[in-house]
């Protein structure tokens, strides 16, 4: 154990870990690592999730002895206990580790409150407390096979996606918000892959090393004091919220093992160079129609379709718009996706129009407000001399892509073949 703590003062070793990958590649301009703010958000969701599943497990204080000097820690030493409670009575006082979040909040919220949102729902997703399963516990949410899902881990997880939605949307976040949005079903989702990902990581063998534990845990910034890790301040922070190091280093343990896992899936994803050009093509390629409108209805496509047989049949375009009471509209060029000018309905629209050849005419397009024909004028290719300049940028959006498609299908695949029983009613 103390050569592990010394480890904490000695130059990092040459070798590549992914953790520490993970984090030089979430440097934000304000200069917080990614990696503490995701721990600011976790050390309060393993406190708050500490209190309840001690609460579920009973509400009478028990206290079992420990090894003279308190639990070891992977960091080195003890923590200095003589006994570790299971449950405690409420504490008037803030305590100190709440206290150092908030202050630490208050300062780098603003600076980078894009990455707080994302980290928040990484929380959601790869953190959490799974048990051996146990039917017969009315207290039992859901189960992954041989793992169970409480009802108490579900309601905090739940608790904690609502409160910071309301931080987001403010007085807008009701329920309906929450309705329309499915939380509760994305929760209690959320909750099974993050089972399913431990589980499938034990079974391939990936496992977190020592020494990456104590780097994880050495780049919080909470647990710094002067800028560099206090193993004083982490034992200190530990207790004055009930927390064992056995009990936190475990949960961090499981987290790394997770991403490492998701990680090695992800990894797995490719980008051609033929597939980034594609991608860049499809996004800057522009065509310009020809249209003609008629109103949405029964009486609008009947129209329609005698507009455009009298066009495919010859007759010019001006002619049969005059004939039908209707004015031929011409775009400018635009790309898929992209509103259209005086267009209402621009995705079925877009949609019709790259479909085309030049010069072809469209089936007649039945939308919300019109029904429209359409004929593609010209189609206007991307400058690739724009690609060139791009390139980095188009391949790690496509990768980006790419990784979080395989990252589904591997969940999916991870879904299909394990025993998941859910209590849908005590959602």
């Amino acid at each position: 154990m103390q050569g592990l703590f010394r480890r904490l003062r000695e130059p990092p070793a040459t070798g590549h870990s992914l953790a520490a990958s993970a984090r030089n590649q979430r440097r934000t301009s304000s200069g917080v690592s990614g990696r503490g703010m995701e721990y600011m958000c976790y050390i309060t969701h393993i406190l708050s999730s500490e209190i309840i599943r001690r609460q579920s497990e009973g509400g009478q204080r028990s206290t079992t002895p420990l090894p003279p000097g308190g639990p070891s820690s992977i960091l080195g030493g003890r923590s200095g206990r003589g006994e570790r409670s299971v449950s405690r009575p409420q504490r008037r006082t803030e305590p100190a580790m709440m206290r150092a979040l908030r202050n630490s909040f208050k300062t780098i919220f603003f600076p980078v409150m894009w990455f707080v949102i994302i980290t928040f729902i990484g929380t959601l997703f790869y953190w959490g407390m799974g048990t051996r399963a146990d039917s017969g516990n009315p207290g039992v949410l859901a189960t992954v096979g041989d793992t169970r899902i409480l009802r108490s881990e579900y309601a905090e997880a739940y608790k904690q996606q609502e409160e910071f939605l309301r931080r987001i949307y403010g007085q807008q976040a009701d329920a309906r918000l929450f309705e329309a949005m499915n939380l509760r079903q994305r929760v209690l989702e959320d909750l099974i892959n993050r089972v399913l990902i431990l589980q499938e990581a034990e079974r391939a063998g990936v496992t977190v090393t020592e020494g990456e534990l104590v780097a994880e845990i050495k780049a919080t910034p909470v647990f710094a004091t002067d800028g560099k890790f206090s193993r004083e301040r982490y034992l200190e922070l530990l207790r004055a919220n009930g927390l064992t190091p056995e009990t936190f280093e475990g949960q961090i343990r499981q987290d790394l093992l997770r991403r490492k896992m998701v990680e090695l899936v992800r990894g797995t994803a490719k980008v051609s160079e033929a597939e980034a050009r594609a991608a860049f093509r499809a996004a800057k390629e522009q065509v310009a129609v020809e249209y003609v409108a008629f109103p949405a209805g029964g009486e609008g496509r009947q129209a329609a379709e005698k507009f455009r047989a009298g066009v495919t049949a010859g007759t010019p375009w001006e002619t049969a718009a005059t004939e039908a009471k209707a004015s031929v509209k011409r775009t400018d060029p635009f790309t898929l996706g992209r509103a259209v000018v005086a267009v209402a309905d621009a995705e079925p629209f877009s949609l019709a129009a790259f479909r085309l050849k030049t010069g072809q005419i469209s089936p007649v397009v039945e939308a919300a407000t019109a029904s429209y024909v359409l004929r593609l004028l010209k189609r206007h290719p991307p400058d690739m001399a724009t690609y060139e300049k791009e390139r980095a940028t188009w391949h790690q959006s496509l990768l980006a892509q790419k990784e979080q498609q395989v990252l589904s299908a591997w969940l999916q695949h991870l879904r299909t073949r394990a025993a998941i029983q859910i209590n849908q009613s005590a959602i």
